[in-house]
């Protein structure tokens, strides 16, 4: 509460103090233009984040900020923009909980959603009315990013896996990059605390006002095809680091040191690392997008929700179905994402929506004859089947620390379901028991 007082608070003189660094900011003519940006940023950093009671900067000098980080062509400059937007998100959120205790030091009391509505934002998701002549185009790139933006940016880091060549490229890449993950900072800060304080008071209303919600309901993009790139995304980024060290043998860092000279050596450093913290931040907006859905699931079961929530098909069904039609991402999607329990809701629900066919399909009389011919268990399709799914539980249960605490009959339950045979699920008890 009390930081969200001091933001409210603007500091004038600090602003055209600030901002007068940036006298050159337009004049393309400078050669100091770079100095005086990182001037810029360091006086913002020594007033609002240095001192212990430093003052929340105005929403021109977090649009100046955004803008240097977007539109600037220094590696310098974009890394030390980045830093500072996330360092000041930490110190004057926009959305936080107030403390629990009261004054009668009362712990049992409930945290109240703390919202400044006047902050600025990076992402603006309010009128669906998309812009489509070049001139409002142009304008949108100095203005924060609307939904469809957010959408372009997503469908723009594929080209991680394709290696552009020039330093220049390479530049931009790791621009949107940075932007990609302070954007899915800004959703996470923004989502967090609205869900928590939903779970505790039932407020429906604080999420469906978060940013996250609005992005995906937003009429701007195709909400499929934004869960579908981020699933393309995060394979791609994966695939990409894990091929750099099985290829050539090198660490993700000496890889990209080949790849450049010695002026281009800083760049060829940071890349690797803006790769692995942008496939951090869009596992994040998976994870993100799947703990909405499972508010959004327990507000209609509270009749909390109206038609205009409208309908969306949860991210796990989508996940599924496109993992059963492209199997080749099936490895590399489940091994990116090291989020225990929404891995397992996923092969779960996999398993149980895909796998009847590989039941049902085989007929009694070969059920029968597998059954009782013992020796023939361990090469028979049904027999091979459960082994499989065994193995499937079995190596989640090494690798995640969340699947140890699944029992031997939950799995039971989860499997036998794929079924209507009491004869599957006797051979299944039988597999088991091996």
């Amino acid at each position: 509460m009390e930081k969200s007082k001091r933001r409210a608070t603007s500091n004038r003189g600090m602003e055209e103090n600030t901002l007068a660094i940036l006298e050159s900011f337009c004049s393309l003519d400078s050669s100091h233009v770079h100095d005086d940006r990182l001037a810029f940023l360091e006086a913002v950093r020594f007033a609002s984040i240095v001192p212990e009671n430093g003052t929340p900067p105005t929403n021109k000098m977090m649009k100046a900020i955004f803008e240097i980080m977007r539109e600037t062509k220094s590696l310098e400059l974009i890394v030390a923009s980045y830093q500072l937007l996330c360092e000041l998100e930490k110190h004057f959120p926009r959305v936080c909980l107030s403390d629990g205790d009261d004054k009668q030091g009362n712990p049992d009391k409930r945290t109240e959603l703390v919202v400044y509505e006047e902050a600025w934002s990076p992402i603006a998701i309010g009128s669906d009315v998309a812009l489509s002549d070049k001139h409002a185009a142009k304008k949108r790139s100095k203005e924060p990013i609307d939904a469809a933006g957010f959408q372009l940016l997503l469908e723009s880091l594929s080209k991680v896996a394709n290696e552009p060549e020039s330093s220049d490229t390479k530049l931009e890449l790791l621009a949107k990059m940075y932007l990609f993950q302070y954007l899915v900072y800004i959703l996470e800060a923004d989502f967090l605390p609205r869900n928590h304080h939903f779970r505790e008071n039932s407020n429906w209303i604080c999420v469906r006002d978060s940013l996250l919600n609005k992005l995906l309901g937003s009429r701007q993009i195709t909400y499929k095809d934004l869960v579908y790139d981020s699933i393309f995304v995060l394979c791609d980024l994966f695939l990409g680091n894990a091929s750099v060290n099985r290829d050539t043998g090198l660490t993700a860092k000496s890889a990209s040191m080949v790849m450049y000279n010695n002026s281009d050596s800083a760049l060829g450093l940071c890349l690797p690392e803006a790769e692995k913290c942008t496939c951090k931040a869009v596992k994040k907006l998976i994870i993100l997008m799947t703990e909405l859905d499972l508010s959004r699931k327990k507000a209609d079961m509270q009749s909390l929700t109206t038609r205009a929530d409208g309908a969306r098909v949860p991210v796990v069904e989508l996940i599924i179905d496109e993992l059963s039609y492209d199997k080749d991402i099936i490895t590399p999607f489940l091994q990116a994402l090291d989020e225990p329990r929404l891995k397992l809701e996923i092969v779960s629900q996999y398993i149980q929506k895909y796998n009847v066919k590989a039941c049902m399909s085989i007929s009694k009389e070969q059920l029968l004859e597998e059954f009782f011919d013992s020796k023939g268990i361990g090469s028979s399709p049904l027999a091979s089947i459960c082994k499989n799914i065994i193995s499937a539980f079995t190596r989640l249960k090494e690798t995640d620390e969340y699947c140890l605490l699944v029992r031997k009959h939950y799995l039971q339950q989860q499997l036998c379901c794929l079924q209507g045979h009491r004869r599957f699920q006797i051979l299944l008890e039988l597999s088991f028991c091996t």
